[in-house]
């Protein structure tokens, strides 16, 4: 069963209730006491200003309830040894009946605003008792926060230190893989001289089998010098040069890649349309890298139809997006990220030659000219390269008007 909760009078002092009552009833009889003490004209002419510290002590000790309690039995003490009660006598001064309703009034008065003081007090005493708490849970909150920060500045110690460590183990992986690629050109051109100069001197003097041997020897040997040149491409591009942001003629260097894939294009009757590039804030040997890869992966996944590449560009804020677009075999959307990653292919080397190298060469080195590159396709519906590169300070985004170097180049087989 649940208490009643105590009220506010009889808890306002926050003393045991025997001890209230019992330091009223004590006060009482010690205002009594002085007041003998202090002579009959005393007490005549004041009979209540004794009693009045008594309520004091009273309301001051316990509260509200003793203190009126003190004013009663006061009241009834003094009026008994005054005579004024019978049966000891009739009233024999009426200015003693206004004296004591003047005490009474003075005494609720003064126990009501003493009960409000210790309630007062008692309020307060809990309102800092509680900010002390606070204050003890600010600081126990400021540790954790400092303990905290120091964990945090120890985590970002140690990430600095591992990202100085990986930037380190990645330099020095790349720096390994341009000089094992770089070195390992002279060691195969060895091997294909040689496996040719034997093929050459030996022939029609060996049986078939060994024939057959020697040309795949010779076929290895020129995928891994194919493998080699693409990784130590993919090595140059990834290795930081110094800056040559020239202002690059789109169209030049788009004419230039024309130029290196001009067999491909006429062997396979390939119409490669450009409806022209702006000038770009580019290194021009990196936007060759960049366009000569793209275009050349169009011509070599190309469909049963002739293949059809159209390059164009469009401005889009302050970047360039250049697009190029063709309708060859595509590919599943899913891998449209997984396509840039080296050494990444979807199709086997008996299908499409090649080392998967060229579209992480493309992604590494626009990666570092602070643009991007990405694709969208679908299985026979042809591939689109979307290329987003900065354009340069002060630039007019405005596609130039076609140029007839690389308006349209159509090859026949």
């Amino acid at each position: 069963m649940q208490l009643a909760p105590k009220t506010a009078a009889s808890t306002a002092s926050g003393r045991p209730a025997l001890n209230r009552y019992s330091v009223a009833l004590a006060a009482v009889i010690l205002a009594l006491g002085l007041r003998t003490t202090f002579g009959e004209d005393f007490s005549h002419e004041h009979p209540f200003v004794l009693c009045l510290f008594a309520v004091i002590v009273a309301s001051g000790y316990g509260g509200l309830l003793p203190g009126l309690l003190t004013a009663g039995l006061s009241v009834i003490a003094v009026s008994w040894l005054s005579g004024a009660i019978p049966p000891l006598s009739p009233p024999y001064d009426p200015r003693y009946w206004q004296r004591v309703l003047s005490f009474a009034a003075v005494s609720l008065v003064i126990s009501v605003f003493i009960n409000w003081l210790l309630k007062a007090n008692q309020r307060l005493r809990a309102s800092a008792k509680a900010l002390e708490e606070a204050n003890a849970r600010l600081k126990t909150s400021e540790q954790e926060l400092k303990l905290a920060n120091l964990r945090l500045k120890n985590s970002e110690t140690e990430l600095t230190e591992a990202n100085r460590l990986l930037k380190y183990s990645n330099e020095e992986l790349e720096t390994f893989a341009y000089a094992v690629s770089h070195d390992l050109q002279a060691p195969l051109r060895t091997v294909a001289a040689l496996s040719e100069m034997v093929a050459e001197r030996h022939k029609g003097r060996l049986d078939a089998d060994t024939d057959e041997l020697l040309g795949h020897i010779s076929a290895g040997v020129k995928r891994m010098a194919k493998l080699v040149s693409d990784l130590l491409d993919y090595s140059k591009a990834s290795r930081p040069e110094p800056s040559n942001a020239v202002t690059t003629d789109g169209n030049a260097v788009f004419a230039a890649v024309l130029r290196d894939h001009h067999s491909a294009i006429s062997e396979h009757g390939a119409t490669v349309i450009c409806t022209g590039l702006p000038m770009l804030r580019m290194d021009p040997r990196r936007l060759h890298q960049v366009l000569s890869n793209l275009v050349g992966n169009a011509i070599k996944y190309r469909s049963a139809n002739s293949p059809e590449i159209q390059v164009d560009a469009r401005p889009d804020g302050d970047r360039w997006i250049l697009t190029v677009k063709d309708n060859g075999i595509g590919f599943d959307g899913k891998h449209a990220e997984r396509i840039f990653h080296p050494f990444e292919r979807l199709h086997s080397s008996a299908d499409y030659d090649g080392s998967g190298i060229g579209l992480a060469i493309v992604k590494r080195v626009v990666d570092q000219e602070g643009g991007r590159v990405w694709a969208e396709s679908s299985p026979g519906e042809g591939s689109t390269f979307f290329v987003s590169l900065p354009r340069a300070a002060g630039e007019v985004p405005s596609v130039p008007a076609e140029s007839p170097r690389t308006s349209a180049v159509t090859a026949s087989k």
